[in-house]
């Protein structure tokens, strides 16, 4: 073993495979960092904590078996909680994980968020946020998702769109939502009308979403169109409505929402 420089080790076999080009580590606990060689900067507390961590770096684990696998490359992942991110191997990057068994089941994701007990313990996606003592998300596998809650009662909202509030379209936008949906939209026509067309409703990360488009001030008209869509279809209908819809000085704005199969015109005043 040789060992490089400014490095804590306390424990059985804590950080035995260190190099010379390991630096500053920490690691206090029976085999932690046990198979790092050239990591540095990183910080293990625990029995077994960073145990199968090799070059990654600028790690955190705190607890017994956090980030117990930790094998490759993986940098900036702080694990705090007996086996928070014990799974974690590769890449896994800039992982924060906080509570017993939080995000357990990441293997090579980045970006990821999990607060509490078992926060997120069956999600293997990226860039998700997970708060609260069993909360996860819609899609295990799933990316850029939000749960809030516990195992029974977790509130979600799905990656895949972007919510706004606010947001403003005028006569030089391009028209299409290029998939984003929103909470609300503000039209502000100023020239000819345009075409505003909604994404593809059959797409299942649209499936609930709900979208308004309010009109403000001005009275030139605009349309808005769907892709992938016989038309739109209003909750107190069973037949569809032309498509697309109508906005004009009579009408100040429309909510619509998706079934999975149309979008349906929930008001319109």
């Amino acid at each position: 073993m040789e060992l490089g420089s400014y490095n804590t080790c306390v424990g059985y076999a804590s950080g035995k495979a260190m190099t010379t080009t390991a630096n500053q580590n920490c690691f206090l606990g029976t085999g932690s960092g046990i198979a790092t060689t050239t990591g540095s900067t990183n910080t293990f507390v625990g029995t077994n904590a960073g145990f199968g961590n090799i070059s990654g770096s600028q790690n955190v684990f705190i607890g017994q078996a956090s980030g117990f696998q930790s094998g490759g490359t993986g940098t900036q992942n702080v694990c705090v909680g007996t086996n928070a991110g014990d799974s974690l191997t590769g890449v896994a990057n800039r992982n924060t994980m906080i509570g017993y068994n939080a995000g357990a089941s990441v293997t090579t994701a980045v970006n990821n968020v999990f607060i509490g007990g078992d926060a997120g313990n069956t999600v293997t996606g990226a860039e998700n946020i997970i708060i609260g003592v069993g909360a996860s998300p819609p899609v295990i596998a799933g990316s850029n998702q939000i749960a809030i809650g516990t195992t029974l009662d977790t509130m979600h909202i799905r990656g895949g769109f972007t919510f706004k509030f606010g947001g403003t379209i005028t006569s030089t936008a391009t028209g299409i939502l290029g998939g984003a949906l929103a909470q609300l939209y503000i039209v502000t026509m100023s020239a000819a009308s345009q075409t505003i067309t909604l994404p593809d409703p059959s797409l299942a990360r649209y499936l609930g979403a709900i979208v308004t488009f309010k009109r403000k001030t001005n009275t030139t008209g605009y349309f808005i169109a769907s892709t992938g869509g016989a038309g739109f279809l209003p909750v107190s209908s069973a037949s569809l409505t032309a498509s697309p819809i109508s906005i004009a000085s009579t009408t100040y704005q429309v909510t619509l929402m998706s079934d999975g199969v149309n979008w349906c015109s929930i008001n319109q005043a």
